[in-house]
């Protein structure tokens, strides 16, 4: 069985992490987890989040504030994100893939694992299928293959399969581990 690049959750059921960000250009933020847990559990209707001091509503994606006057943000879900590498070669940004493409990537993915399996018939055809993305459309998802590591690729639509010098990104599916500041401490408090 080969091994994954960007696979940060290998779970069956994949959760979405419920992200949050002021206006277009902000990095993406994730929610508390217990903020996740439950607007996953929500089926669609609001949910008071941060202790009641917010409320998330999914069907808009926004988040009101409730006691201060702050201006509504935006919030996504996502279980499959592109890494946008920094200046640095060991820091990246993490920017969701939108749910419509994500749906269409996990396919891809769990078809390259049950071929990559013991009782699978392998990878080759695989390799060979592309996601076209509804959301970007100048980008395709593909199964890439470097000796025995697999990864989950955006690239652009118009590359071919040996294209130098192009520009493309890896996809991690689940966001991986993160700590949100005072989560924690105030799940203690109750």
């Amino acid at each position: 069985m080969p091994s994954w690049e960007g696979i940060e959750d290998a779970s069956t059921m994949l959760p979405r992490i419920w992200l949050t960000r002021a206006k277009d250009g902000d990095v993406w933020k994730p929610l508390r987890k217990s903020d996740c847990k439950a607007l996953n559990e929500s089926r669609g209707e609001e949910v008071l989040i941060e202790g009641g001091r917010a409320t998330a509503d999914p069907k808009s994606g926004t988040i009101k504030f409730n006691f201060v006057s702050r201006p509504v943000t935006k919030l996504m879900p996502a279980t499959w994100f592109t890494r946008e590498e920094k200046s640095s070669k060991n820091e990246f940004i993490l920017q969701p893939l939108p749910e419509v493409d994500s749906w269409q990537v996990e396919l891809l993915y769990q078809k390259a694992v049950q071929a990559s399996s013991s009782l699978g018939e392998g990878i080759e055809d695989i390799v060979k299928e592309e996601v076209l993305l509804e959301s970007d459309t100048g980008y395709k998802v593909v199964v890439w293959r470097a000796g025995s590591v697999l990864a989950m690729k955006k690239r652009p639509r118009r590359s071919s399969f040996l294209s130098f010098g192009e520009v493309q990104y890896t996809l991690q599916r689940g966001y991986g581990q993160y700590t949100i500041e005072g989560e924690d401490e105030e799940n203690a408090l109750g």
